[in-house]
């Protein structure tokens, strides 16, 4: 999956801690700050990341549901 290594580099050139703040919420590490089971003050806290899952899955879903109902099948 090379979203998975490319992007958090493409964020850090975004300025100031924009970059950074958006890369600690990719599903990818929401996954493992929900799996650390313990509240770091650079991360996110378990249930934290477990809601930015939630949020990208329907953000997934919202975006399929509307290719699919804008194609003519």
């Amino acid at each position: 999956m090379p979203s998975k290594f490319v992007l958090p580099g493409v964020l850090g050139l975004l300025p100031g801690e924009a970059g950074a703040h958006i890369a600690r919420a990719l599903p990818a590490n929401s996954a493992v700050m929900m799996g650390s089971g313990h509240n770091a003050s650079d991360v996110y806290s378990p249930p934290g990341g477990f809601l930015i899952l939630l949020a990208w899955a329907a953000a997934l879903f919202t975006a399929a549901r509307w290719s699919l109902n804008t194609r003519n099948v």
